[in-house]
């Protein structure tokens, strides 16, 4: 699955927030929202926004700005997180790099990670199998294949 409009510019909004590009950071947060929100419209017609509602959306919750790098932020990968509706693992993936949303698991019994957020994705079932080899010689390095050993970036 790849990238879509609306998480495209959601990324470039962040970039422009964080000076790694020149542009218009608001113009580019309310095009990937609005972007997302078209999106939804392809699983279902009943899913459509209209522009009308959009623009609402807009005045009820209007971009922070870049006075606040930290919040402006929250709110591009918060929004970038709900245009991945249907991309778990994008989202997933973001919300490991920025840290946003901010959210908490919740520990159900015999819940794998304890009650706390994934640390990364275990290998498939069949891989001690079927490349015993490499598969021993990585977790020896980095540790018990389960979701709460942390990868080697994650130092949080």
């Amino acid at each position: 699955m790849g990238l879509t409009y609306g998480e495209v510019q959601l990324m470039l909004a962040e970039a422009t927030i964080r000076g790694w590009i020149s542009g218009d950071a608001e113009a580019l947060y309310k095009s990937g929202v609005a972007g997302a929100m078209k999106n939804l419209a392809k699983y279902d017609a009943s899913a459509v926004i209209t522009d009308a509602e959009i623009n609402a959306y807009f005045t009820a919750n209007p971009f922070v700005g870049a006075a606040d790098k930290e919040k402006a932020y929250e709110q591009i990968n918060t929004q970038y997180w709900a245009a991945c509706f249907m991309n778990g693992l994008e989202a997933y993936a973001n919300v490991r790099r920025s840290g946003y949303p901010k959210l908490t698991p919740i520990n159900y019994p015999s819940n794998e990670t304890d009650g706390t957020y994934p640390r990364r994705l275990r290998y498939p079932e069949d891989e001690p199998v079927l490349n015993a080899a490499n598969y021993n010689a990585a977790v020896a390095r980095q540790g018990t294949d389960n979701f709460k050993t942390r990868v080697w970036w994650d130092k949080q």
